[in-house]
């Protein structure tokens, strides 16, 4: 027989059971061509084979090679390696909850990951015998956004302790339930336990999220009693504080607050500059953010959302641009910029800026972000572009069901109803169950559409198979949709066996579809509805005096006027909007801000010497007399009328209609799209002036310099 040794089997113990005469030294380990391998089971074998035997440590050094060897580790070796390493740490009783915490400290990245360290913890007996780590495992959930699994390992510690009740408080305010989460805090209390800085940051938190400002004060008191506020602490107390008074709407509490700490923050300067921005203080909130000694993409993003919120989004775009420039590596923006831009942007109609914003969340891969994708439909929609809005829609792979909702509304925005309720149907049979804001988008586009069954069908679904309770948006809708087919007496009989009560909102729809249907006497009544409840609206009083006017009342139309007079009631200038070079120009009536105001209104003066018109017109007749006239001007007139073979006028929803801002027109009236009732927020022609461009045709709108 051959005294040969027989070869190692793969799995056997041999490679643990090595000499040391029969290990290379290092310098030779780096040399072999399985050091630095990348494969998962050499790896794993390797790793845990130098735990057994320190000499093969320099295996465990991982670089990057080739991946020539992947056969030559079995799965059963690498079993075997792991079930002695195991046993032995058993046995020397190495694998405590401190050499387990420092695990769970450094290596969990992933949920798999912490489960696996989780079932190792009830194995070696540390998961009830160690409350320190348990809290560890605990906070790991949170981390991961699972506040439920968090909660099933706070019901295993026996006997909580501070630490362990505020990160209960911590779960509660993860799934929304601030209530509970002051109910624990009042427990601690309560219990003789003294909260610690983490736990009333927790508290104060869940006062904010409640609205419960007594609380908060009382959460205020106790952090002076227990010393743990008074200026010169660090600022995360201090920070909470700003956040819940905030929140109540107590913003000068907050500034007191916030005057008091000796040490600021970024975030400190952030939390009072979103408590201005939502007490709807821009002119505050804008002095705090020039004089911010350093800004994130928090700060940045607080006042662009202001902006946005605030009816400016013309400051909003500039604020943007000027982030942009910024250099810091913090002011790059989130998806929560981005989003707020983009509603900006459509709420003007900026579409060439909403492209360029476009291309830069692709180039930076917040495509993947599905609200942003939501935001970018909501902008092409509104800005009259719905084959892109489709396309994106189309493309979004994981669409919840916000998603679904925008692209109904904008096809109802288009007057695409049949289309919307197809997309309300599949998002059912998706099995997606739609919300309220779902059901007011379907019914808006059933009333553009016209479809009165149909929407007073989903109106039945809505309460009875969903049951969701209306709003006074669906309310709304229910009356615009019969208002605008004709059923005046229908709707005003809906109005009154409404269980909430109307606000100005309905009865302005109910005035406006009056109005078109030449219904006076029902006009006036809602009128003078308006009139009690939004006493300052001067839109109203100016169409109760054209209703007056039209029927020979002179007394009640000079009563109007005096009521004017004497509640001091100014009517305020309508407003439009056009992107030129992706530069959004606002022009407000009687405007002597913009950088052309004279030029244009020389402009108009000139050019409209005889026809006795205002810079207004007062009626659709007149839009159409005016628009016909100008189209004879040569396009020689002067350098203020640009040419361009796209464009959009934006014309704001506060310009009670007919009362249009003239000084941005398109020249033909073919080309001015119809106008449906009294008033449209958006006129976009983009494809007729596309045709009228290629048959030589010239789209000339007033008021934008070529300079």
């Amino acid at each position: 027989m051959s005294s040969r040794k027989k070869p190692a089997v793969p799995g056997s113990s041999e490679p643990a059971l090595m000499k040391e005469r029969d290990v290379p030294p290092a310098s030779e380990w780096r040399k072999s061509p399985y050091f630095g391998r990348k494969d998962p089971f050499w790896r794993a074998a390797t790793s845990t084979t130098s735990l057994l035997s320190p000499k093969a440590a320099p295996l465990c050094l991982t670089e990057d090679t080739d991946s020539g060897h992947e056969a030559l580790i079995s799965p059963s070796s690498v079993l075997l390696v792991y079930t002695c390493l195991f046993i032995n740490l058993i046995r020397r009783q190495t694998m405590n909850h401190k050499s387990l915490g420092h695990v769970l400290h450094k290596s969990c990245q992933s949920l798999l990951k912490l489960k696996q360290i989780h079932g190792q913890s009830i194995i070696l007996g540390i998961y009830n015998h160690h409350q320190h780590f348990t809290c560890k495992l605990l906070n790991s959930y949170l981390k991961l956004g699972q506040p439920l699994l968090a909660h099933t390992v706070f019901s295993h510690i026996q006997n909580p302790d501070v630490v362990s009740l505020t990160c209960l408080i911590s779960i509660y305010l993860h799934l929304q339930l601030p209530t509970n989460a002051f109910s624990v805090f009042s427990h601690l209390v309560l219990s003789g336990l003294k909260p610690d800085g983490f736990s009333m940051v927790a508290a104060l938190s869940a006062c904010g999220r409640m609205g419960d400002l007594n609380s908060g004060k009382i959460v205020h008191a106790m952090a002076f009693r227990f010393e743990f506020w008074g200026g010169s602490e660090p600022p995360i107390l201090g920070n909470a504080l700003i956040d819940m008074y905030s929140r109540n709407k107590r913003i000068q509490s907050a500034q007191t607050v916030f005057e008091a700490m000796e040490i600021k923050d970024v975030a400190s300067w952030t939390s009072l500059l979103s408590g201005y921005v939502k007490c709807n203080d821009l002119e505050h909130a804008r002095h705090l953010f020039d004089i911010m000694p350093h800004r994130n993409v928090i700060s940045w993003t607080a006042m662009i959302v202001g902006y946005v919120n605030g009816d400016s989004p013309i400051r909003a775009l500039e604020l943007f641009r000027e982030m942009m420039r910024a250099d810091g590596e913090e002011d790059y923006p989130t998806a929560v910029t981005i989003v707020a831009v983009l509603s900006g942007c459509a709420d003007i109609g900026a579409f060439d800026l909403g492209m360029s914003i476009h291309g830069y969340v692709n180039k930076t891969n917040l495509i993947v972000d599905v609200v942003v994708n939501n935001a970018l439909v909501d902008l092409y929609s509104k800005s009259g572009s719905l084959d892109l809005a489709v396309k994106i829609f189309d493309e979004t792979r994981r669409k919840d069901v916000f998603s679904w909702t925008t692209m109904i509304s904008g096809l109802a925005l288009h007057g695409k109803g049949r289309e919307a309720l197809e997309v309300f149907t599949k998002m059912l049979e998706l099995g997606l169950t739609p919300n309220e804001v779902t059901f007011l988008s379907v019914l808006s586009a059933c009333s553009h559409a016209g479809f009165v069954v149909e929407g007073k069908r989903l109106f039945k679904r809505l309460i009875e198979c969903y049951g969701l309770k209306p709003k006074i948006e669906h309310y709304g809708c229910m009356v615009d949709l019969l208002g605008r087919a004709g059923l005046l007496e229908e709707a005003a009989e809906f109005i009154e066996r409404m269980p909430i009560n109307p606000d100005a909102v309905i009865w302005r729809s109910l005035l406006s579809a009056c109005l078109g249907r030449g219904n006076l006497k029902l006009a006036e009544m809602a009128g003078k509805k308006i009139v009690e409840l939004e006493p300052d609206d001067d839109g109203v009083y100016i169409l109760l005096w054209n209703i007056y006017c039209s029927e020979n009342r002179w007394e009640d139309a000079l009563k109007t006027r005096k009521m004017m007079r004497d509640l001091k009631i100014k009517k305020r200038p309508g407003c439009s909007w056009i992107e030129v070079n992706g530069v959004v120009h606002e022009f407000l009536a009687e405007d002597t801000v913009h950088h052309v105001y004279q030029e244009i209104y020389i402009l108009l003066d000139a050019s409209i010497p005889d026809y006795g018109f205002t810079k207004y017109v007062s009626s659709i007749e007149q839009m159409s007399k005016f628009l016909s006239f100008l189209f004879q001007l040569p396009s020689k007139a002067a350098t203020l009328l640009f040419c361009t073979p796209r464009g959009e006028i934006v014309l704001n929803s506060t310009v009670h209609p007919p009362l249009w801002n003239i000084l941005l027109v398109y020249f033909d009236l073919w080309t001015f799209m119809q106008i449906d009732g009294w008033a449209r927020e958006s006129v976009s022609c983009k494809e007729k002036i596309d045709d009228m461009w290629s048959q030589g045709g010239l789209v000339m709108v007033a008021g934008i310099s070529l300079e």
